[in-house]
């Protein structure tokens, strides 16, 4: 009897520790979906893993090459779409679960399952989402 209620506990503990660490490996991971759109080029599309409370740029260093500007706060180019930096009147915005953003990618706490669309704007561009 004793042996059954031993082997009933530590289920239970198994079973607590794997509830509370998740299948993603460690207390807070999280994962969402990364899309980079430019009017005349192919995309990219990528699922990232995460820890909750990483800002949107955070995420974006660890899984794409990207350039910011001085400050550190906006994305100038992002993998093999090196934007010229310099152009007037162009930007790269995004938008979360189809919304566009309100805040700078440093601030924006990326959340668990997050859809994320990045696409390079332009006042020129007859593409303009």
């Amino acid at each position: 009897m004793a042996k059954k209620l031993l082997t009933f506990i530590l289920s239970l503990v198994l079973l607590s520790a794997c509830s509370l660490f998740g299948q993603g490996g460690g207390v807070g991971a999280a994962s969402a979906t990364i899309k980079i759109t430019v009017s005349d080029q192919a995309g990219i599309e990528r699922e990232v893993r995460f820890q909750e409370g990483d800002s949107l740029l955070e995420v974006m260093k660890d899984h794409f090459d990207i350039k910011t500007n001085e400050s550190d706060t906006e994305i100038r180019a992002i993998d093999q779409f090196d934007t010229q930096e310099d152009e007037e009147g162009a930007y790269w915005i995004y938008r979360v679960n189809q919304m566009e953003a309100r805040t700078s990618p440093d601030q924006y706490e990326l959340k668990d399952g997050d859809q994320v669309e990045w696409v390079y704007w332009s006042y020129k561009s007859a593409d303009n989402p």
